[in-house]
């Protein structure tokens, strides 16, 4: 009833859990989220065959979530939700599996958050790829920048950047760090207070925080945004015509440090506006 005529409704949701909350070696609980997932289809495929309405439920991968990344969730849709929810949708629905499976397809797609794709150090081309080969559709695209944190090597210009990374660790929201070592490898923290500490370990490279800043926003005191990967997908998004659904994802307005603050209208102004100059 709320969408205007001829036009289709994603409806974004979270990585099916907090990956600490799940044991991932538990095929029950994997079931038990894939029959949920289906039941959901189900009510979507009758609203449309009803009303003609297409509504589709866009899973949005994040860091520690049970689908922690988008390389996770395309695991998850081949190995998974695609060959066990097509056999349950075909039995709900009276169709062929190929049929279930098209029906999956179309009303659950993914969120494609561009802070998230970079906090992960995924490459947005690489995984839209791999998405069309599965056919997995992107409902929706969230405009969104992290925080890119270069750590230097010099022991006092890291403890700058953990002085001027505090104002970050708010308590309202969680801000996941994952931290690139010098070898490439990954580590991961649940939250930027619990990554404070372990900011002079000698190997690490760069940290990206799961922290939604403006996305006009590309440089802040010593480090940077991924403001440069998000204009990649906004470029991905203009030539591969992957959605009309574009939605600015900066909801951290009253807990930004304060010299990013500023009047709340003006700044949603200044993101549509970047947004659209740069699209």
């Amino acid at each position: 009833a709320l969408l205007p005529p001829r036009m289709e409704g994603g409806i974004s949701t979270s990585p099916l859990s907090y990956k600490t909350w799940i044991d991932a070696d538990d095929e029950a609980t994997w079931d038990l989220l894939i029959r949920n997932l289906v039941r959901i289809a189900v009510a979507l495929v009758r609203l449309r065959q009803d009303q003609g309405t297409l509504i589709h439920l866009d899973i949005e991968p994040e860091p520690d979530g049970l689908l922690g990344t988008f390389g996770e969730l395309a695991d998850f849709y081949e190995a998974r939700l695609l060959p066990a929810g097509a056999i349950l949708l075909a039995a709900e629905l009276g169709v062929s599996e190929a049929e279930a499976s098209d029906c999956l397809l179309e009303h659950l797609r993914v969120c494609f958050d561009a802070c998230h794709v970079a906090v992960g150090y995924e490459d947005p081309a690489t995984l839209l790829d791999r998405f069309v080969a599965l056919g997995i559709r992107v409902g929706k695209i969230q405009l969104s920048s992290a925080l890119k944190v270069p750590l230097p090597e010099d022991a006092g210009e890291r403890n700058d950047t953990a002085l001027a990374l505090r104002p970050f660790a708010d308590s309202t929201y969680l801000h996941q760090v994952i931290q690139r070592n010098r070898d490439g490898s990954f580590v991961h923290y649940p939250d930027l207070p619990d990554a404070l500490p372990a900011i002079f370990a000698e190997d690490a490279a760069e940290w990206r925080v799961h922290f939604h800043v403006p996305i006009f926003v590309d440089r802040y005191a010593t480090f940077g945004s991924t403001q440069d990967e998000l204009r990649r997908v906004l470029t991905l998004v203009r030539e591969r015509r992957l959605t009309p659904h574009l939605e600015i994802d900066t909801y951290t307005w009253d807990v930004l440090p304060q010299a990013l603050k500023a009047e709340l209208l003006e700044s949603i102004g200044r993101e549509y506006a970047w947004a659209l100059d740069v699209f």
